[in-house]
Parts: structure tokens; C-alpha cells; sequence
């Protein structure tokens, strides 16, 4: 199990647990995350556990069958129930979308969960076959990911101008919390060449839910006393001004004190570009994302110092 304190440019609380395999555990009880699990209807997992999954119906089965030409593939939809004590809630996901349902504590006493469905059997055998509610069986995962708290976007455009943000999450994923509003009030939002966004934010805030498959092969091993004057000068190698750095430093350096050191995995433009897309309705000439993964650790770590890549702060500035 890892336990780790993930900023982007902000911070969030990860745990992981790592295991892969394929699991019928009709007759188990035991919560493993990350196995691929066979389900089948009106089926209760983990009952013995605090946390638990059924499965209630198949809502939607459009699937083409196998040998078909079908001008759209269609896809399954099916509703779950998880639940955790006495507190439970209910969703559907499909397998025509991005196959994942994220969704934030249940009683506040839960990370963040990721769930995804892997298949739905049987197949469909012809078009106008119609499958018993009893027969089908649902092939899904369960991952435990992280709330991300307190990204920022700063824009800045050559001159004063009109446009739409938006954020997609391919890998999963979904904004929680946000200001302005996400995404009514991030859109034909006036920004101004100083970053001013609608004469009154200095940034774009979200929240978010995703899954941690950010790269950990590289980083830094800072002492606590010294992450301040550490995350000063970093930043100022990657290119932000300083008021973004000090957005920053005034937040999240008060809130890292319950380890003697931090292992820091920067993640890039291209990195978090992966996990989170930034869509902007007028292209940037500059955009520069940069996340940080921090991990409290007891002792310095020996990682591999990643190199830091050049930024140009040209024309249409985004950085975030």
C-alpha cells in the first residue's frame, strides 16, 4: 500500500492498492481493488466488508453482435449500488462511454472510488435478441483514486478577449467542485491580458476525481524545513510569475509538516495532458501544465532528478 500526497499545483490524498488479476468472487468477500470482478445480477459483493457492490439491472443493451455490420456499435448500460455502512449510492455506466463512474466519498469515510465496467455477457446473437435480465453477468473494476484540490489556470491573452474552457478526463475522471461554476460559467468568460477573468477571478479553480497514473521514476527528495526556498526557485525554472508561486507557497507550504521530508514527481505538459485535457475555443501560443506529486516520506530519498523542460511565455500565455 502507498500512501501519498498528490498536488496539482495543489494537492490531494491518494492510497493505493496494487494487484491484477481476473476474479469470480461469487462466493468471497474479500474487497480486492484493481482485479477485474465478475458480477452477476441482483448479485451483493463483499457483503461482510463495510463497503459493498450490487449489481440491479441492465438499463440499456444496444450492442451489435458479433458477425454484424452495424452503422453504430451501440453499447450496455448497467445500474449499480455501492455502498459503505449505511450510506449507499446509486449510478449507471456504460460501455459506449469513457466506461468509468468516479464519485467522491460515501459518508465522508471513503477515498475516492473509480469504477469502470470491463465487459457484459452473453453476447447479443442477433439484432432483435432480447437477453433475460437473469442471465447477465458484468465484469467490472474498482479502483480507489484521489481528489485533486486546488488547480489553477491562468490565462493570459495578447488582448482582451472572449472564450470557452473546458477540461475532459480521458483515462476518467471528473470535476467536483469549481470556480466559477464548472462548466455553465467557463464559457464566452472575458479575460484580460492581465489574467483578469471576468473583472473578477485571477484564475480558473477546479476540483477534481481521477485516478493516479502519474509517472513516479522521477523527482526530488526535499527536506520540510526546506520546501519552501525549494518550490521557489522550482517554479521559477518552470516559468511561473510571482503571484502564481506565491498562490502556491502561501496554501499548501503551512500544510506540509507531518513528515521530516517530501519525494516531489513533477508531471508535465504532456503527462497531465494524458490524465487531464485543457480545451481552450482560442489556441495558446504558450501553455505550460505542471503537476506535482508529493510524498511525505520518514527519511531523503535517492530519485533520479528529472531534467526541467524549457518554456517560452510567448503571444497567449496558459499556464497552470
Amino acid at each position: 500500500m502507498k500512501k501519498a500526497i498528490i498536488f496539482i499545483m495543489y494537492v490531494a490524498v491518494v492510497t493505493i492498492i496494487f494487484s491484477g488479476c481476473n476474479c469470480d468472487l461469487s462466493g468471497s468477500n474479500e474487497f480486492i481493488l484493481f482485479d477485474t470482478v465478475t458480477i452477476k445480477m441482483d448479485q451483493t459483493l463483499y457483503s461482510d466488508n463495510n463497503l459493498w457492490v450490487r449489481l440491479d439491472s441492465i438499463t440499456r443493451d444496444t450492442r451489435c453482435p458479433e458477425g454484424y455490420q452495424c452503422y453504430i456499435q451501440g453499447g450496455a448500460e448497467a445500474k449499480f449500488t455501492v455502498g459503505y455502512r449505511d450510506t449507499s449510492i446509486s449510478f449507471k455506466v456504460s460501455t459506449d462511454s469513457l466506461l468509468y463512474k468516479t464519485f467522491d466519498h460515501l459518508n465522508n469515510s471513503l477515498s475516492t472510488l473509480i469504477f469502470g465496467i470491463i465487459s457484459v455477457e452473453p453476447e447479443r446473437q442477433s439484432l432483435d435478441h432480447v437477453i433475460s435480465q437473469r442471465r447477465y453477468k458484468v465484469d467490472f473494476v474498482l479502483e480507489e483514486g484521489m481528489m485533486v484540490y486546488k488547480p489553477n489556470i491562468y490565462l493570459y491573452p495578447r488582448k482582451k478577449c472572449k472564450l470557452d474552457v473546458s477540461l475532459d478526463f480521458p483515462q476518467a475522471g471528473e470535476v467536483v467542485k469549481s470556480i466559477p461554476d464548472y462548466p455553465g460559467e467557463w464559457k464566452n468568460i472575458k479575460v484580460q491580458p492581465s489574467g483578469v477573468i471576468n473583472n473578477f477571478y485571477n484564475y480558473l479553480f477546479y476540483e477534481a476525481a481521477l485516478p493516479d497514473r502519474w509517472q513516479y521514476d522521477e523527482g526530488w527528495s526535499v527536506k520540510t524545513d526546506d520546501l519552501e526556498i525549494f518550490f521557489r526557485e522550482n517554479m521559477i525554472e518552470y516559468g511561473f510569475n510571482a503571484k502564481e508561486i506565491n498562490d502556491f507557497i502561501l496554501y499548501w507550504i503551512p500544510r506540509l509538516k507531518n513528515h521530516p521530508y517530501y519525494n516531489i514527481y513533477p508531471q508535465y505538459t504532456e503527462k497531465v495532458d494524458e490524465l487531464v485535457t485543457l480545451n481552450i475555443s482560442i489556441e495558446p501560443e504558450s501553455i505550460m501544465r505542471m503537476f506535482y506529486v508529493i510524498e511525505g516520506s520518514d527519511e531523503i530519498s535517492y530519485i533520479p532528478a528529472p531534467g526541467i523542460p524549457e518554456f517560452n511565455a510567448e503571444g497567449f500565455v496558459v499556464r497552470e
